[in-house]
């Protein structure tokens, strides 16, 4: 065989299985983007931010009207025991205010959200940026074959083998269970919680609120309104040892953060004395800071509570 002829019949292979590889992925369209997605249930097995980018242009828009979005503090949130909403949580591990802002833009201005719950805390507003090349919509297309087509598959095959690790079994509705990976940790939240108000309260810096994040948060609030969506901002509830060691630092992140809402909006501070009790309960969270299921009920309750009692202004 000639090298011209081998050339040829390894490109018209090569051409073949990647055409194949491709059609494969179209037909199973494991994040929605080219077939039917009313009422389908799709869940997510790795690479949750990508993901989630993903499932927020066609999947999310055609079958909810409430989102979620944070970062890994409210990752817990179950969102199908949210009341007259059907709700998918959109927070990201790890995130900050430009990718949760890429996410709900997605959902809001192509579909017909009609609710925004927002978790306010410093991680959120820390930095901003996508910190990840791969966040546009040409990521679409990579989904039919590419290196993060192929990691997809060999996650999904690793979870399937050892699923007492699988973080995302509940997924469907976007929750992550990150509650679930620290016990398999055995972490100590008491312990945790010391060592974090410790190392904390040696430490003066202030909880500097990034400008671009504030402009970030502020863009996707205007854009929320304009699509008269109802807005749910809440401050998440540190634990009251973290709290305590942040001194006056927290009130100055809250009264910066504040001045993103109005008197339509509603927002709630679960830091305030009334809920004392429950951040002083090391049961409530599952380490230094995230909530356990337990907390994360708790919290969902109270988040229901504000929705069916807080009259929605226009």
């Amino acid at each position: 065989m000639t090298f011209k002829r081998f050339f040829i019949q390894s490109l018209v292979i090569s051409i073949v299985v990647a055409a194949g590889f491709a059609a494969f992925n179209y037909y199973r369209d494991d994040f929605g983007l080219f077939r039917d997605v009313n009422h389908r249930k799709i869940r997510i097995y790795t690479a949750e931010m990508i993901s989630k980018y993903l499932l927020s242009f066609r999947y999310i828009p055609a079958n909810y009207d409430g989102i979620i979005i944070g970062p890994s503090l409210s990752d817990e949130l179950d969102p199908a025991r949210i009341q007259r909403y059907k709700t998918y949580n959109l927070s990201i591990a790890g995130g900050n205010a430009s990718q949760v802002r890429l996410c709900a833009e997605n959902a809001i201005e192509r579909g017909n959200i009609k609710l925004l719950i927002v978790c306010l805390d410093p991680y959120l507003t820390r930095e901003s940026g996508l910190n990840d090349r791969r966040l546009t919509p040409r990521m679409c297309w990579s989904a039919l074959g590419s290196t993060f087509t192929f990691q997809y598959y060999w996650d999904r095959i690793e979870r399937a083998l050892v699923p007492q690790k699988d973080t995302f079994a509940d997924s469907y509705d976007g929750k992550c269970n990150l509650a679930k990976k620290n016990m398999l940790k055995h972490v100590d939240p008491q312990k945790e919680i010391d060592t974090f108000a410790s190392n904390i309260a040696r430490t003066d810096s202030p909880l500097t609120v990034e400008p671009r994040a504030y402009e970030e948060l502020a863009e996707l609030l205007g854009v929320a309104r304009r699509k008269h969506v109802r807005i749910l901002a809440f401050y998440f509830p540190q634990p009251y040892k973290v709290f305590t060691a942040l001194h006056g630092r927290y009130q100055q992140f809250r009264e910066k953060m504040d001045t993103l809402f109005t008197p339509q909006d509603t927002v709630c501070d679960f830091n305030e004395e009334e809920y004392r009790a429950f951040r002083d309960d090391f049961t409530n969270y599952s380490d230094y800071g995230h909530l356990s299921i337990k907390g994360a009920d708790f919290l969902i309750g109270e988040l229901n509570r504000k929705i069916t009692t807080t009259k929605v202004l226009h």
